[in-house]
């Protein structure tokens, strides 16, 4: 029978079928969290590989392995064995402890595994937290909430200021520049030109505004209820520059951590999606059809319980390519979106490198479906359903024939 390599949290132990100990190495004491890790994650030490490498009398073929990693690192240190991945049984761990000399003791093996368990499990959830992609999802959730209380803000103030001066809001379309103006506080009355002397105004945009406020429909309007709404306008103001930033900050960090998802899909759709799936590598791993859908689930159950079309798109509506083609072509567009998506993100997750013009066959794509399916083409299901419609109405007048 061939032997048994097995890791465990105190060192590596060679055994026979029978579970005696044929050899034993020790990681380093105070050191094992570290040393168990790293091979977990199939990186070796050095005195490691030497233990291995030394024991190839004992590593034969077909010798089964207990841990996928130590696996992956003895096929790397001897390409012409098959070693086999097999489970072990935890509960005989105890007598091969005490057998290979790493402890003197059940008490003491019990009080090492309870201390490695509690360090361990912490250093696995600093590894989690620290890991990149999660600072993008924090980052497009913290937009995405920024978006939803600028925009309520907004509308709250164009109502409360519309209320004195409603003629405003269609002089100035440019909401900077709105709420910029209604963040001085101004008293429609008593507007002036050094009022407004910070604006790049036209002097037909100043004569324009100075005429609507004489004749405004607008009510009146006291200093303490301008001084709330100045006060509310100079906070989106605020917001919007923490916007800005926020939004910068998610480029940067999209086009260092997945440049490649980032020239495909752009750097806050793939943000979303990766926060959306739960991180990059989770991204990765998902088919093209279901990266397609992601952010139209319950338009998806609803299409299964229902039986009505599917959705064709879900977050990468958002896409340029997707939103701004007609009708009939976003299906095609978001398939082949999606599959590029794919592509782009397992390249990020297991290479991390940026991949060349990587967007160009995603072009040549996009220009080929507009040039081949320039106009829409004939609904295939309703033509279906009036064929349908048809023979039956035929079938019901044959039958009243009949009878």
């Amino acid at each position: 029978m061939a032997n048994k390599l097995i890791l465990t949290e105190a060192g590596i132990i060679i055994i026979n079928d029978k579970y005696e100990v044929l050899q034993s190495h020790r990681f380093q004491p105070g050191s094992e969290i570290s040393l168990y890790s790293e091979t977990k994650r199939g990186i070796i030490a050095a005195n490691i590989k030497e233990f291995l490498l030394s024991q190839s009398d004992l590593l034969s073929d077909s010798s089964e392995v207990n841990d996928q990693s130590l696996l992956t690192i003895l096929h790397n240190l001897y390409p012409n064995e098959n070693f086999i991945y097999k489970t072990i049984n935890s509960s005989n761990l105890f007598p091969l402890f005490v057998q290979s000399g790493f402890f003197n003791s059940e008490e003491e093996i019990r009080n090492f595994l309870q201390e490695f368990s509690i360090e361990y499990s912490k250093q696995q959830i600093r590894d989690v937290s620290g890991k990149e992609d999660l600072q993008i999802i924090e980052g497009i959730n913290s937009l995405d909430e920024l978006d939803k209380a600028i925009n309520i803000l907004m509308a709250r103030i164009n109502e409360w200021y519309g209320l004195h001066f409603p003629e405003l809001e269609n002089l100035l379309k440019d909401s900077n520049v709105y709420f910029k103006f209604v963040s001085l506080g101004l008293d429609r009355t008593s507007i002036t030109e050094k009022d407004l002397s910070s604006f790049s105004f036209s002097e037909k945009k100043l004569d324009a505004i100075f005429s609507s406020a004489q004749n405004s429909k607008g009510g009146s309007i006291n200093s303490k209820d301008l001084s709330i709404i100045s006060i509310l306008s100079e906070n989106i103001i605020n917001q919007v520059k923490v916007r800005d930033k926020v939004l910068n900050y998610i480029n940067n960090l999209m086009n260092n951590i997945a440049p490649n998802l980032s020239a495909i899909a752009g750097p806050t759709v793939g943000a979303r999606l990766i926060a959306k799936s739960g991180g990059l590598m989770k991204l990765a791993r998902l088919p093209s059809s279901t990266i397609q859908v992601l952010g139209a689930e319950k338009a998806l159950f609803r299409s299964l319980k229902s039986g009505s079309r599917p959705p064709k798109h879900g977050i990468i509506f958002q896409h340029d390519m997707v939103h701004s083609s007609p009708k009939h072509q976003r299906g095609k567009i978001a398939r082949s979106l999606a599959s590029k998506i794919a592509i782009a993100a397992r390249i990020d997750a297991f290479r991390g490198t940026k991949e060349i013009d990587i967007e160009n066959s995603l072009d040549e794509r996009y220009r080929e479906i507009q040039e081949k399916y320039a106009s829409p083409v004939a609904n295939r299901n309703n033509f279906t359903k009036k064929k349908h419609k048809k023979l039956r109405r035929s079938m019901n007048e044959k039958r009243r024939r009949s009878s």
